[in-house]
């Protein structure tokens, strides 16, 4: 039998594993951060530019523009440097619960090495959430089923990890969807922050960014644990 696991004790040692690792999590979500913020930035002035004197009409079609280009930003740094960081994650929560020391340099070889395996496999999973969250049901219903893929595919020798990933989550998904809650709330109100955040300049987009990033990486170890949780066998009592 696998082990049990609650949301509340998942949150908690995921929560730990990330403070506990601060010097490898934090240049992970400050790179990733920064680099959205730049580019968001820069599409913003750019799709943005000549609006202010526009109808208001024209205004709202250039604010949906802008929208609509972050999110194509975060799509495509999601397949691409995604696999890193989830990898990153994986490897975190998995020290973590052995005790094992984290490094920067360790935590970025090992997502390195996974890399070409992990990349295929991730970019199925979070095009399927991403492109399901345009109408955010099917999002949210790929979302709990693909929370196990990156574990799986770090750590296992699996020729399917999406079909593995859906049967691991079962019956772990109310408390994946419960995890997960805060970052779905967050991301739908993340155009307003960032809007925000531009007129305060850009050390303050990056802030946010980061800060984003922080709360998707924690959840990430979170997935980790569940995925812990369930492939762990507890021991026989007498």
């Amino acid at each position: 039998m696998s082990r049990k696991s609650t949301v509340f004790s998942v949150l908690r040692r995921s929560i730990s594993a990330v403070l506990a690792n601060l010097t490898t999590v934090i240049p992970v979500v400050a790179v990733m951060g920064g680099m959205i913020a730049v580019v968001d930035l820069f599409l913003y002035e750019w799709i943005h530019a000549g609006m202010s004197r526009a109808s208001a009409q024209d205004q709202q079609t250039g604010f949906i523009k802008v929208m609509l280009a972050w999110w194509a930003a975060m799509l495509i740094f999601e397949v691409i440097l995604g696999p890193i960081v989830g990898a990153i994650a994986v490897y975190v929560g998995r020290s973590h619960s052995q005790g094992t020391t984290v490094t920067p340099y360790k935590a970025l070889n090992f997502a390195i090495n996974r890399y070409g395996r992990l990349f295929k496999w991730h970019a199925a999973a979070w095009l399927s959430i991403h492109v399901g969250m345009l109408v955010l049901v099917p999002g949210i219903l790929f979302l709990l089923q693909y929370a196990f893929v990156d574990s799986i595919v770090c750590l296992e020798n699996e020729k399917w990890p999406l079909s593995r990933s859906k049967k691991l989550t079962r019956g772990r998904r109310r408390r994946i969807f419960m995890v997960a809650l805060v970052v779905l709330i967050v991301s739908q109100a993340m155009g307003f922050a960032e809007l925000d955040a531009l007129k305060r300049g850009l050390p303050w987009l990056m802030g946010l960014m980061a800060g984003v990033y922080l709360l998707n990486f924690t959840v990430q170890v979170a997935f980790y644990m569940f995925y812990e949780d369930r492939t762990t066998p507890t021991e026989a009592t007498g």
